[in-house]
């Protein structure tokens, strides 16, 4: 039975009776929380605990989206930092060989309507509180020691400023991602319409492919290709 026969919603109920139904409760609440108005894009991350602590961070604002930016730097994540959080992202990856991967990422957000966004120590740009959120943000973050690229910078016309008080000129990125992130969630949960979250369609493709992603692999390997098939949303 090929999975074109089976509607996302008949899947779901045909493997929802693989889960508890506590757990499938809550993968619905997850799903109604979630946002696609902010994405996060990082660009050459060497360190996997940054790269998994705004992973996390992300999953645990309901940001759907991660951006993942390899020109220099492998990407790679802390297992024991990240517990789990990166399958339930949907994790967008560049990492060609040949080519500016930077630029493939960003222009692609841009022509997606996304205003790219970089983080900045300057007094002028947006504070988190200021930033326009009228479209959909793509907030990107670079690599620890040099921050982002002159592509990226090209690129990112709009600067967020996180104000510090003390003598050190910047956050690590993590401190960023969490304080700008944060911040920036509340306020599309509050001044977007709908909270800003995605629609009922998107919604139920990530109630199935979590569903399955809670289902122990022994089990879903055994279940016929009708049910599994292949979901990626947005994609």
């Amino acid at each position: 039975m090929g999975s074109e026969t089976l509607s996302t919603r008949e899947r779901i109920d045909a493997l929802s009776t693989y889960i508890t139904p506590r757990r499938l409760q809550r993968i619905r609440e997850v799903a109604a929380s979630r946002t696609r108005r902010i994405a996060v894009v990082l660009e050459d991350i060497d360190n996997p605990f940054n790269a998994t602590a705004v992973t996390r961070t992300a999953e645990g604002l309901g940001i759907q989206d991660v951006h993942i930016i390899e020109n220099e730097h492998r990407f790679a994540l802390h297992e024991g930092v990240t517990l789990g959080a990166a399958k339930w992202l949907s994790m967008h990856r560049y990492a060609q060989r040949d080519g500016d991967n930077t630029a493939v990422c960003l222009d692609r957000l841009a022509r997606n309507g996304f205003r790219l966004v970089a983080t900045s120590p300057h007094l002028d740009g947006y504070t988190a509180d200021t930033l326009p959120i009228d479209q959909p943000v793509a907030l990107v973050f670079g690599y620890e020691k040099t921050g982002i690229s002159q592509a990226a910078a090209e690129r990112c016309t709009t600067k967020l400023r996180l104000p510090m008080y003390g003598f050190v000129e910047s956050f690590n990125i993590t401190v960023s991602a969490g304080m700008a992130l944060s911040r920036l969630r509340e306020r599309v949960r509050t001044e977007c319409d709908g909270g800003g979250v995605i629609d009922p369609g998107l919604q139920e493709e990530l109630t199935l492919q979590w569903i399955l992603a809670s289902i122990p692999r022994r089990v879903r390997d055994a279940l016929p290709e009708g049910l599994v098939g292949r979901v990626q949303p947005g994609r």
